[in-house]
């Protein structure tokens, strides 16, 4: 298909999806204004295009990770696994392993750490034995996160927890006991796999059994660095993102159907940049890993993969930053890997566009304060969409791209009670969700001139540009 023709379609779909229209009614099950569906027309858009929900898309969310119980990521609109794969790159996670110290007692084996921290016992249960080779040891300590927004994962009011960990190989690869219970015991726990093996999950038992666990968990092994990466959000930023771009029944609690994000029919990857710790957000080192890692991942395998981080600081040498350099060159090695990032919220000023927003090839979004949002969430009667004061504006560089809604309610995890947010960083998932609406209707408009890269990022990010209003 030649390129004229190609961006017939981009346009055709883009027409339905960034103006108002009102040929068709809202769906019924998705009429709150929750997450504004009306204000780009994706209500529309996903009224005329019902297969075109994000399906055949991963989109990879770079923030504090995301909550793997949050009602809303659990399942696609096809209902497959909506959240495929978990990477730590901020090493708040990490925990090293080392050989254990075993003793034979009348009880049983104990395990305990070379350190001599933390002991354990109960893995006879699994096969083990003094005489068992490759076994490594560990403990996840709850003290490291007494500074993080979230620090107490097992409910007794403190931050000075500790939870023995043991790894083991078996005949299909290596899996991981945590003592989720304290109890110092693991004959009453369950192996665990690397997430993207199994999709295994775990939650640490509550004191008040009550309670509901604040965190579902997963991890990642790797025993040739004796490590194992626990991950998990303990900002509730990146879980609240990732609803708002992928969400499907967003807070259904017996499977009843509620409302969506912008593209439900999207897989979701966590990729967590940031710690949580009170100065130790993020740094640019977990940024370029998790660029890289979708970098890859969409040359390994013929899915479009979006990118979407909200995340950023205030810059004075806006553009010319060296990952705003590298973001660039990626992309434009990369036509399979879309980036959206959020602008910032530094305004009203102007030249207040944040690192690394200034990219040059990323969409970058800025935030709106639409009407039926404003009145439903803020009971505010204003008559027309206005950008919110804090978004950040150009100056310097010619950014945003682009504004969209920038508050939402969304899924939080369970230790989290307020599901409203604002701020850019709400915006750019909603921009980064229809992203994927259009991939997912030009696979079916225009599959092989997608497959041949035809719609790289710089054709998507001309045609929000040209068809918003």
């Amino acid at each position: 298909m030649n390129h004229q023709k190609s961006f017939r379609w981009l346009t055709f779909l883009f027409c339905f999806l960034f103006t108002a229209q009102s040929v068709f009614s809202k769906p019924a099950s998705d009429k709150w204004s929750f997450i504004s569906k009306q204000t780009c027309g994706i209500d529309n858009f996903l009224e005329a295009h019902p297969k075109a929900d994000g399906r055949g898309v991963i989109i990879i969310i770079l923030d504090t990770g995301i909550d793997l119980g949050a009602p809303g990521l659990q399942k696609t609109s096809l209902g497959t696994q909506k959240v495929i794969d978990v990477q730590d790159f901020s090493g708040g996670g990490d925990v090293g392993l080392s050989t254990p110290v075993i003793a034979q007692t009348d009880s049983g084996l104990v395990m305990q750490d070379s350190a001599k921290q933390i002991s354990a016992m109960g893995c006879e249960k699994f096969g083990l034995s003094e005489s068992s080779d490759s076994l490594l040891f560990g403990y996840f300590d709850e003290h490291r996160f007494q500074n993080s927004d979230f620090n107490d994962f097992d409910g007794d009011k403190k931050s000075h927890s500790r939870f023995a960990i043991l790894a083991f190989p078996t005949d299909s690869g290596y899996v991981a006991l945590i003592d989720t219970d304290g109890d110092r015991r693991f004959d009453d726990e369950t192996p665990i796999r690397s997430y993207k093996e199994n999709f295994d999950t775990f939650t640490f038992t509550q004191k008040d059994s009550t309670r509901k666990p604040p965190v579902t968990c997963a991890l990642n092994l790797f025993p040739g660095k004796r490590l194992v990466v626990l991950h998990f959000d303990d900002s509730s930023h990146g879980t609240h993102v990732a609803g708002i771009a992928a969400g499907h029944n967003i807070f259904s609690t017996n499977g009843e159907e509620t409302y969506d994000g912008v593209a439900p029919g999207a897989e979701l990857i966590s990729c967590k940049i940031s710690k949580g710790a009170i100065g130790d957000l993020t740094t640019t080192g977990s940024i370029k890993a998790g660029f890289d890692y979708a970098a890859k991942l969409s040359k390994s395998q013929p899915k479009p993969v979006v990118i979407n981080m909200s995340f950023g600081v205030p810059s004075i040498i806006e553009g010319n930053s060296d990952i705003e350099k590298y973001i660039d060159e990626l992309l434009l090695n990369h036509p399979n890997l879309f980036v959206c990032l959020s602008n910032g919220n530094e305004g009203p000023g102007l030249s207040t566009t944040g690192l690394p927003a200034a990219s040059f090839r990323a969409i970058s979004v800025g935030a709106l304060l639409n009407v039926d949002i404003a009145q439903n969430s803020f009971g505010s009667l204003q008559q027309k969409n206005r950008i919110w004061n804090f978004s950040s504006r150009g100056g310097e560089v010619p950014k945003p791209d682009i504004v969209a809604p920038g508050s939402a309610h969304s899924s939080v995890p369970n230790y989290v009670s307020r599901t409203l947010s604002s701020g850019t960083s709400m915006a750019s998932p909603y921009v980064a969700g229809s992203v994927a609406l259009l991939l997912s209707g030009l696979y079916e408009c225009d599959r092989d001139g997608l497959l041949r890269h035809e719609y790289p990022q710089h054709v998507m990010k001309t045609a929000i540009r040209t068809s918003a209003t």
